[in-house]
């Protein structure tokens, strides 16, 4: 072997090795399935004095076809129901087939273990129809026919509670059985409408979405081991082929006193966790009479639509 030979050869192989250590490997994209739910969980390094005002994790989306929007992430503990961690989730829900790209972006505040992340997933056909959409006078599913929503909320039949108080700390998974069981098959019904927050409607059935019981809690923190139950029934209505109506307030429960700041801490969180269940609806609340105006309900529902909602969240009713 001549110098020239030997020097070539030895350029060569540097050259391959410094390839295989900086070339990335190729790992296959993660399938999501059209109209269900990704999510990513993420560890930040710092912890905000309240994670449910101060929200650390935020992503710009770009789906297949170049639309870009901007969601919350969403603080959830040590990720499985506890207060403690540092644990931030973010959920989307893809409706449309392609590669989906994501990249966190600055939230409320500055954290370097979420500063710069990116990513992206393929989401491939499901047969999923997706959520409802407005058309017009009508709703239709965003991949489907025009449907017609249909349930009966006040059905107290052989003691059965009412689905408002479906997410009840009171009522027990048997009942929540017999409810669905009751809908499905005798009321063939499409579409349930649950409380996020009670207190005195249905005998005091409470929801508590905070730390805390219905007659004394924190409504600065959300009861995150509540909210992993919440997320758990919100699924099984969408796997038992039924829409999810989610009424942030219950009347009969004074809420209608409650400060703006609170109301709009529950918005915000509860539509950054649950929205990307693709079969979620949103009322803001119900009874004029107890403390809501119809120009305070209007003024809530555009700041909810313009802050809080994306091409992959639930409608607001």
């Amino acid at each position: 072997m001549t110098f020239r030979n030997s020097i070539i050869g030895r350029f060569i192989l540097v050259f391959i090795l410094e390839l295989i250590i900086l070339t990335p490997i190729c790992s296959a994209l993660v399938e999501i399935g059209k109209h269900k739910t990704y999510e990513l969980a993420i560890t930040a390094a710092t912890s905000p004095q309240n994670p449910f005002d101060t929200y650390l994790l935020k992503l710009e989306i770009t789906d297949p076809n170049g639309r870009r929007f901007i969601i919350d992430g969403f603080f959830d503990g040590d990720g499985n129901g506890s207060q403690e961690g540092n644990i931030w989730k973010a959920r989307i829900a893809p409706y449309t087939n392609g590669i989906w790209y994501w990249r966190t972006i600055r939230g409320d505040a500055y954290d370097s273990g979420l500063e710069g992340l990116r990513g992206q997933f393929v989401c491939v056909e499901s047969g999923d129809a997706g959520g409802v959409i407005a058309d017009r006078h009508y709703f239709r599913f965003q991949d489907g026919g025009y449907t017609y929503l249909q349930g009966n909320f006040l059905d107290f039949a052989d003691g059965l509670t009412s689905t408002h108080t479906f997410m009840s700390e009171k009522i027990t998974d048997n009942q929540r059985g017999d409810i669905m069981a009751r809908h499905l098959q005798f009321h063939t019904a499409n579409k349930v409408n649950v409380y996020f927050a009670n207190k005195g409607d249905y005998g005091g059935q409470s929801v508590t979405p905070w730390i805390g019981s219905a007659s004394c809690n924190d409504k600065m923190r959300m009861d995150l081991a509540r909210w992993k139950k919440y997320d758990g029934y919100i699924r099984s209505f969408k796997d038992n082929g039924m829409l999810a109506e989610m009424w942030f307030f219950a009347d009969d429960s004074s809420f209608g006193s409650l400060t703006q700041k609170i109301r709009n801490r529950l918005f915000r969180y509860a539509m950054a966790r649950t929205s990307a269940f693709s079969n979620t609806l949103y009322v803001i609340a119900l009874e004029w009479g107890e403390g809501w105006s119809k120009s305070s309900v209007m003024a809530m529902e555009l700041k909810i639509n313009n802050l809080y909602t994306t091409p992959t969240f639930g409608l607001i009713l």
